[in-house]
Protein backbone atom coordinates (compact mmCIF):
# COMPACT_ATOMS: atom_id res chain seq x y z
CA UNK A 1 0.00 0.00 0.00
CA UNK A 2 2.84 2.73 0.93
CA UNK A 3 4.53 1.75 -2.44
CA UNK A 4 1.15 2.34 -4.29
CA UNK A 5 1.23 5.85 -2.20
CA UNK A 6 4.19 6.25 -2.87
CA UNK A 7 4.12 5.63 -6.87
CA UNK A 8 1.67 7.91 -6.85
CA UNK A 9 2.65 11.00 -5.23
CA UNK A 10 5.90 10.85 -7.28
CA UNK A 11 3.51 10.66 -10.71
CA UNK A 12 1.72 13.55 -9.48
CA UNK A 13 4.67 15.39 -8.77
CA UNK A 14 5.91 15.26 -12.23
CA UNK A 15 2.46 16.51 -13.57
CA UNK A 16 4.02 20.52 -13.56
CA UNK A 17 6.97 19.26 -15.33
CA UNK A 18 4.86 17.31 -18.23
CA UNK A 19 2.89 20.54 -18.59
CA UNK A 20 5.87 22.53 -19.97
CA UNK A 21 6.42 20.01 -22.83
CA UNK A 22 4.69 21.12 -25.91
CA UNK A 23 1.20 18.97 -26.76
CA UNK A 24 1.98 16.60 -29.50
CA UNK A 25 -0.02 14.25 -31.41
CA UNK A 26 1.45 11.29 -33.38
CA UNK A 27 -0.10 11.36 -36.96
CA UNK A 28 -1.10 8.16 -39.71
CA UNK A 29 1.23 8.57 -42.17
CA UNK A 30 -1.87 8.01 -44.65
CA UNK A 31 -3.96 11.17 -42.85
CA UNK A 32 -3.61 13.46 -46.06
CA UNK A 33 -4.01 17.31 -45.70
CA UNK A 34 -7.19 18.77 -47.83
CA UNK A 35 -6.44 20.27 -51.28
CA UNK A 36 -5.71 23.89 -51.50
CA UNK A 37 -6.21 26.09 -54.40
CA UNK A 38 -5.99 29.36 -52.63
CA UNK A 39 -3.27 32.18 -53.27
CA UNK A 40 -0.81 34.33 -50.38
CA UNK A 41 -1.14 37.62 -48.97
CA UNK A 42 1.63 38.32 -51.78
CA UNK A 43 -1.04 36.69 -54.25
CA UNK A 44 1.04 33.84 -55.45
CA UNK A 45 -1.11 30.63 -56.04
CA UNK A 46 -1.02 27.48 -53.90
CA UNK A 47 -2.38 24.42 -54.30
CA UNK A 48 -1.20 21.83 -52.12
CA UNK A 49 -0.36 18.72 -51.69
CA UNK A 50 0.85 19.43 -55.06
CA UNK A 51 3.37 22.28 -54.71
CA UNK A 52 5.35 20.46 -52.19
CA UNK A 53 6.87 18.28 -54.72
CA UNK A 54 9.57 16.71 -52.97
CA UNK A 55 9.63 19.24 -49.84
CA UNK A 56 8.23 18.69 -46.44
CA UNK A 57 5.93 21.08 -45.58
CA UNK A 58 5.21 22.94 -41.75
CA UNK A 59 1.54 24.32 -41.88
CA UNK A 60 0.95 26.43 -38.53
CA UNK A 61 -2.99 26.63 -38.63
CA UNK A 62 -5.22 29.44 -36.68
CA UNK A 63 -9.04 28.68 -35.77
CA UNK A 64 -10.13 31.50 -34.24
CA UNK A 65 -8.57 35.55 -33.85
CA UNK A 66 -7.15 34.76 -30.55
CA UNK A 67 -4.41 32.43 -31.81
CA UNK A 68 -3.32 35.08 -34.39
CA UNK A 69 -0.39 35.76 -31.95
CA UNK A 70 0.55 32.37 -31.21
CA UNK A 71 0.51 32.14 -35.53
CA UNK A 72 2.43 35.38 -36.16
CA UNK A 73 5.08 33.76 -34.13
CA UNK A 74 5.23 30.48 -35.22
CA UNK A 75 5.61 32.21 -38.80
CA UNK A 76 8.70 34.38 -37.73
CA UNK A 77 10.52 31.82 -36.31
CA UNK A 78 10.14 29.48 -39.28
CA UNK A 79 10.83 32.29 -41.75
CA UNK A 80 13.90 32.68 -39.88
CA UNK A 81 15.21 29.34 -40.33
CA UNK A 82 13.14 28.03 -43.84
CA UNK A 83 11.86 31.48 -45.57
CA UNK A 84 13.90 30.36 -48.70
CA UNK A 85 14.52 26.78 -48.16
CA UNK A 86 14.44 24.39 -50.49
CA UNK A 87 13.32 21.67 -49.30
CA UNK A 88 11.22 22.69 -46.21
CA UNK A 89 7.49 25.10 -47.37
CA UNK A 90 6.15 26.35 -44.90
CA UNK A 91 2.78 28.74 -44.21
CA UNK A 92 0.79 30.54 -42.17
CA UNK A 93 -3.25 29.19 -42.34
CA UNK A 94 -5.74 31.10 -40.86
CA UNK A 95 -8.96 29.11 -41.37
CA UNK A 96 -11.59 31.29 -41.87
CA UNK A 97 -14.21 28.94 -43.52
CA UNK A 98 -16.55 29.70 -41.20
CA UNK A 99 -16.16 33.29 -41.38
CA UNK A 100 -19.48 34.36 -43.44
CA UNK A 101 -18.69 35.04 -46.99
CA UNK A 102 -19.67 38.80 -46.62
CA UNK A 103 -17.45 39.58 -43.96
CA UNK A 104 -14.45 37.55 -45.14
CA UNK A 105 -13.07 40.44 -47.28
CA UNK A 106 -13.13 43.04 -44.32
CA UNK A 107 -11.45 40.03 -41.92
CA UNK A 108 -8.69 39.35 -44.76
CA UNK A 109 -8.15 43.19 -45.33
CA UNK A 110 -7.65 43.32 -41.36
CA UNK A 111 -5.33 40.51 -41.18
CA UNK A 112 -3.12 41.46 -44.05
CA UNK A 113 -2.56 44.81 -42.68
CA UNK A 114 -1.07 42.60 -39.71
CA UNK A 115 1.28 40.83 -42.25
CA UNK A 116 4.44 41.87 -43.15
CA UNK A 117 5.67 42.20 -46.42
CA UNK A 118 7.80 39.52 -46.48
CA UNK A 119 5.23 37.29 -44.56
CA UNK A 120 3.00 37.62 -47.50
CA UNK A 121 4.50 34.95 -49.54
CA UNK A 122 3.82 32.53 -46.69
CA UNK A 123 0.38 33.70 -45.52
CA UNK A 124 -2.50 31.56 -46.91
CA UNK A 125 -6.12 31.77 -46.03
CA UNK A 126 -8.15 28.57 -45.86
CA UNK A 127 -11.79 29.64 -47.00
CA UNK A 128 -12.75 25.79 -47.30
CA UNK A 129 -12.60 22.26 -45.62
CA UNK A 130 -12.62 23.28 -42.13
CA UNK A 131 -13.93 20.08 -40.70
CA UNK A 132 -11.40 18.26 -42.27
CA UNK A 133 -8.98 20.50 -40.86
CA UNK A 134 -9.69 20.58 -37.77
CA UNK A 135 -10.05 16.87 -37.65
CA UNK A 136 -6.27 16.66 -38.89
CA UNK A 137 -5.09 19.05 -36.13
CA UNK A 138 -6.88 17.65 -33.54
CA UNK A 139 -8.25 21.00 -32.23
CA UNK A 140 -9.42 21.30 -28.76
CA UNK A 141 -8.72 25.19 -28.42
CA UNK A 142 -9.99 27.56 -31.20
CA UNK A 143 -7.33 29.95 -29.44
CA UNK A 144 -4.48 28.23 -29.59
CA UNK A 145 -1.76 27.91 -32.93
CA UNK A 146 -1.92 24.27 -34.33
CA UNK A 147 1.25 22.86 -36.23
CA UNK A 148 1.38 20.20 -38.86
CA UNK A 149 4.61 18.59 -40.38
CA UNK A 150 3.75 16.94 -43.58
CA UNK A 151 5.77 15.21 -45.88
CA UNK A 152 6.13 15.82 -49.76
CA UNK A 153 3.01 13.86 -50.44
CA UNK A 154 0.58 15.84 -48.29
CA UNK A 155 0.31 13.28 -45.48
CA UNK A 156 0.50 14.58 -41.88
CA UNK A 157 3.34 13.04 -39.72
CA UNK A 158 3.46 15.12 -36.50
CA UNK A 159 1.17 17.69 -34.52
CA UNK A 160 1.48 19.77 -32.32
CA UNK A 161 -0.52 22.72 -30.93
CA UNK A 162 0.44 26.02 -28.77
CA UNK A 163 2.54 29.16 -28.51
CA UNK A 164 5.68 29.01 -29.94
CA UNK A 165 8.61 27.71 -26.92
CA UNK A 166 11.83 26.44 -27.90
CA UNK A 167 11.06 23.00 -26.81
CA UNK A 168 8.16 23.08 -29.40
CA UNK A 169 10.33 24.38 -32.34
CA UNK A 170 12.61 21.63 -31.59
CA UNK A 171 9.70 19.08 -31.25
CA UNK A 172 8.88 20.01 -34.97
CA UNK A 173 12.11 20.65 -36.59
CA UNK A 174 13.39 17.09 -34.96
CA UNK A 175 10.21 15.53 -36.75
CA UNK A 176 11.49 16.47 -40.39
CA UNK A 177 13.61 14.05 -41.51
CA UNK A 178 17.43 14.49 -40.75
CA UNK A 179 18.35 16.11 -44.43
CA UNK A 180 15.89 18.64 -43.78
CA UNK A 181 16.02 20.06 -40.60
Amino acid sequence: MTSRITRSAALLSMLPLLSTLPAQTPAAATTQIPPVAASTLAGEPVHLPADLRGKDGILVLGFAKDARSQIRDWGKRLAADYFTSPTVLFYEMPVIAGVPRLLRGMVMKQVASEVSDRGKHHFVPITDNEARWRALAHVTDTNQAYILVVDASGNVQWTTSGPLTDAAYTAVRNHLPPSQK
